[in-house]
């Protein structure tokens, strides 16, 4: 018992730990946008209603993942598990595509109803045009995140989670903010998120999801083939 109870709560610790890291940042990553101006600043905050936006079918979709990859998994059908974990993934990023696309044609009406400031247009041009794909590519990262959990690798999703968002994310949108300013924050942003998403594939190889091998039923030894009388 005394056992089970610490194992649930270093998963709640765990859990905890990675719900506090994106909020983290999201100040991180709202900050560098502040270091461009107020209207860089009051871009970002319609990037992050967009953010909200796109959220909730991602989080729909991995509240229902994990208990399906743990379920099927414990049960030797990987192959089940690993098709769920690529339709959540393929569906949240085709969602974040389209809107990302639907946001690009209409960003001109969006901009022009949001905001008549020339200089906030300006900074919520780069916003709409590269935000979204930026986020798609996070969600992308949050559907490898709950399988982990989903696999009883609470560890694994906590370091994915710190890696993505202050080894990969914000560190690159720092980068692309060197390189080309306000739009580089977001083109970085979309590399950091990008390359999180293959990292998340790794430990998911590393778990044991898509490292090629047969589900675990089908590793059982066959039984030998019965005499001839």
């Amino acid at each position: 018992m005394a056992a089970q109870v610490a194992a649930l709560l270093r998963v709640a610790a765990l859990a905890i730990a990675s719900r506090v890291l994106s909020p983290l940042a999201q100040v991180a990553v709202a900050t560098l946008v502040a270091g461009y101006g107020a209207p860089a600043a009051a871009a970002f905050a319609v990037g992050i209603n967009i953010e909200r936006f796109l959220t909730g079918f991602a989080l729909g979709l991995s509240t229902v993942l994990t208990p399906f990859v743990g379920q099927n998994s414990a049960a030797g059908r990987t192959e089940r598990a690993e098709d769920a974990v690529r339709a959540g993934a393929r569906w949240t990023f085709l969602w974040s595509v389209g809107v990302a696309l639907a946001i690009f044609v209409l960003h001109e009406p969006i901009a022009a109803l949001i905001e008549a400031d020339a200089a906030v247009r300006s900074a919520l041009f780069w916003v709409l045009l590269l935000y979204p794909p930026a986020v798609g590519f996070s969600l992308v990262v949050g559907i490898g995140i709950a399988a982990l959990y989903g696999l009883d690798r609470p560890a694994g999703a906590a370091w994915l989670t710190l890696s993505q968002q202050f080894l990969l994310a914000v560190p690159a949108g720092i980068a692309g903010g060197a390189i080309a300013g306000l739009p580089g924050v977001f083109g970085g942003l979309i590399v950091g998120q990008a390359l999180a998403c293959l990292h998340g594939r790794a430990l998911l190889r590393k778990a044991g999801l898509f490292d090629g091998l047969p589900a675990a039923g089908a590793l059982a030894p066959a039984s030998p083939p019965p005499r001839a009388p």
